[in-house]
């Protein structure tokens, strides 16, 4: 099968489980990546990737990223683009085209024409979220949708619900758990870390929608109730906005010194804490001032599939994946008398064989692969006997 897939920018550090679905449909298929914005080659390698950058002058691409941000249409069409395109499909003749992220997407789509090639177009988080409060996004969702040759791709069933309330029913819509590298997320032994010091961990990118302020403060309280004989750390690894806030917040609190701030982390790294860990924490919010919300994050999925207990919120699509006192406890966002007692009482928790079996069966690498083949076959035979 060829598939030609459009991403506005390849390959964001944030947006890994997209090059990791994308590294995996290769193998598997011939894949030409089509692109406005190739970053970190050395990190993210792919040797098939077609640049088509918004415009040549970059003051004046980085203007016109702003008004697609902003939802206007008239900045996502371009005759330079589209001729690409066409040119790319006519050359390539792929089977299937994979576009992901709403909005972001329509640089694609509005240069393409309804077609008989079928398009899958993968939602992922903000794009079902906070960019629903724009009226011209709606508008441009329910177009989109309507089109005959695309077929949406939620992450969950959550985000599938906003969707279709703000813009209606979607009848071909699909769900698709992101899945994980069970055999690299793996226990190196399954015997639970040292209890002292208890490890808390966060791995995650620092934005507000990753709630660390509320975990920093909910780990003071919880800190202040424990004897003093009791030991606690608390890691939180990765990289963004917010990071010098938290960093400054632990500080005034008088935890900078069992707060560690280890940096952006590598998987392999990330693998290690996971393992020397007791406790996964993921306090996500939905921002007041964006509406941004997760799909449900892959690091708790990694979590989960290292046995570790968790530590989350009634977000999104995360009670898809965290079964509230069977996988760990989920408390509302920003409930910080909720969210230190889930501290305190799973604290004496033991590694969770469960977690690790509940992302075999439903939230598996391989098996997320087998689903999007599936999608794909079904959605090539639709079309072609439309």
């Amino acid at each position: 099968m060829r598939i030609l897939v459009f991403i506005r920018e390849f390959a964001a550090p944030t947006l890994t489980f997209v090059y990791n679905e994308i590294k995996a449909i290769a193998d598997q298929h011939e894949v030409l990546v089509m692109t406005t914005e190739r970053s970190n080659e050395d990190r993210f390698p792919f040797s098939n990737v077609q640049l088509v950058p918004l415009h040549d002058n970059r003051f004046i691409a980085k203007q016109i990223r702003r008004f697609q941000d902003e939802n206007w249409l008239w900045a996502f069409r371009s005759g330079r683009i589209r001729r690409t395109i066409a040119q790319t499909i006519q050359a390539f003749k792929p089977d299937l085209i994979h576009v992901h992220f709403g909005g972001q997407g329509w640089i694609f789509l509005s240069n393409w024409p309804e077609n008989s090639i079928p398009v899958i177009l993968s939602f992922h988080g903000y794009d079902a979220s906070m960019k629903l409060r724009s009226a011209r996004y709606r508008r441009q969702c329910r177009v989109v949708l309507d089109r005959k040759d695309v077929t949406p791709i939620f992450v969950s069933n959550n985000m599938s619900a906003r969707m279709e309330g703000a813009i209606g029913p979607i009848p071909k819509h699909q769900i698709l758990y992101y899945g994980t590298d069970l055999a690299f997320f793996k226990r190196a032994s399954h015997e639970s870390p040292q209890p002292n010091p208890i490890t808390f961990l966060q791995v995650s990118s620092f934005t507000a929608k990753k709630g660390h302020i509320y975990t920093i403060q909910a780990f003071a309280r919880y800190v202040a109730s424990l004897p003093e004989t009791r030991e606690v750390r608390l890691i939180l690894a990765g990289d963004g906005p917010t990071l010098i806030d938290s960093q400054r917040l632990a500080q005034q609190l008088g935890l900078d010194h069992i707060i560690e701030f280890p940096g952006l982390v590598t998987p392999s790294k990330s693998r290690e804490l996971m393992d020397s860990a007791n406790v996964f924490v993921h306090h996500s919010v939905t921002p007041l001032d964006s509406g941004d919300q997760e799909g449900i994050p892959n690091a708790i999925m990694e979590a989960m599939a290292m046995e570790l207990p968790i530590v989350s919120t009634l977000h999104s699509g995360i009670p898809e994946l965290v079964e509230d006192g069977i996988n760990g406890f989920l408390v509302k966002e920003r409930d910080i008398d909720a969210y230190v007692q889930a501290l305190q009482t799973i604290s004496d928790w033991p590694l969770q064989k469960q977690n690790r079996e509940k992302v075999e069966q439903l939230f598996s690498r391989d098996g997320h692969l087998d689903h999007l083949n599936d999608i794909y076959e079904r959605q090539i035979t639709r079309i072609g006997t439309s």
